[in-house]
């Protein structure tokens, strides 16, 4: 407003010209101080107040709504602005990756040596060679793999219970170390040839043996339907797993290698077959 070539700005009297600061003040100031002005022109200005306000208050929300400081994915939730703090200068770097390729090598290598060493120990406790008595081949046993002396081990090394009568000492044909009966493994002969010789697919499903809930000499040798097998720990029947998934997924094709296989040979056979169809369809020009 404009008053001797002055310009003021505020929430103004219309009438006094007073600055009340605030739409609220001013309408209150008005119906206090000129409630007795012409009706028209206090009922007009009422008017005009009203929608002054209503306005201001609805762009005062919409500028709340849409204030960064309080949404906005730019901000923290505890409203602080990532924008207000500068890039901070890299500090000291350390590559970890050398130090991680060691130890993973390390531990690679380690299991193929022991792997490799179990592959052929088992070769040749699967040769011809091997009596049929138990106590020849028990002796047999015994020169290829050093097997743990009975003194020396109190417990099982899988579940750790104590030996005594109810409990024997038994011991893996492939690392020597001593279990008992709950915690043997038994490894088929046919499931042991299939590991040693990659060329060699037996018929249907071939792994480890559920263990038995005999004891007997007879039974660690010879499954009940008459295969021989071997008692293992634990620990070898992994690495053999292991080893076994490995030549697998090597020489086995996954189904997905095998549909693309599949469509590139549709892809192929379309192609030369294409010269034809394509003078076929000219010629029905």
């Amino acid at each position: 407003m404009e008053t001797s070539g002055e310009y003021r700005e505020g929430f103004l009297c219309p009438i006094c010209m007073e600055d009340l600061g605030t739409v609220s003040q001013l309408t209150e100031h008005f119906e206090r101080d000129h409630a007795n002005e012409d009706k028209d022109v206090v009922n007009q200005l009422k008017s005009l107040f009203g929608k002054a306000k209503k306005t201001i208050l609805r762009k005062e929300s919409n500028v709340m709504e849409s204030s960064p400081s309080l949404s906005g994915p730019s901000y923290a939730p505890g409203g602080i602005d990532p924008t207000m703090w500068e890039p901070q200068k890299l500090g000291a770097v350390r590559s970890h990756t050398m130090a991680f390729c060691t130890k993973r090598d390390a531990r690679i290598d380690r299991y193929a040596v022991e792997t490799n060493k179990l592959l052929i120990r088992l070769d040749k406790l699967l040769s011809e060679d091997l009596p049929t008595d138990p106590s020849k081949r028990k002796v047999y046993e015994k020169k290829v793999v050093n097997w743990a002396p009975d003194k020396d081990m109190n417990i099982c090394t899988s579940c750790g219970k104590g030996f005594g009568f109810t409990r024997r000492r038994h011991h893996c044909r492939l690392c020597g170390t001593i279990m008992c009966n709950k915690c043997s493994q038994f490894l088929p002969f046919t499931y042991a040839t299939k590991l040693t010789n990659p060329g060699f697919h037996p018929e249907g499903g071939v792994g480890f043996l559920r263990r038995s809930n005999s004891n007997t000499s007879l039974n660690s040798m010879m499954t009940p339907d008459g295969e021989p097998h071997l008692r293992t720990c634990n620990d070898c029947r992994m690495l053999l797993e292991r080893r076994d998934q490995l030549v697998q997924q090597r020489t086995t094709k996954t189904d997905i290698v095998q549909l693309y296989e599949k469509l590139r040979d549709d892809i192929e056979e379309v192609e030369l077959h294409l010269p034809t169809f394509a003078a076929m369809a000219e010629s029905l020009k």
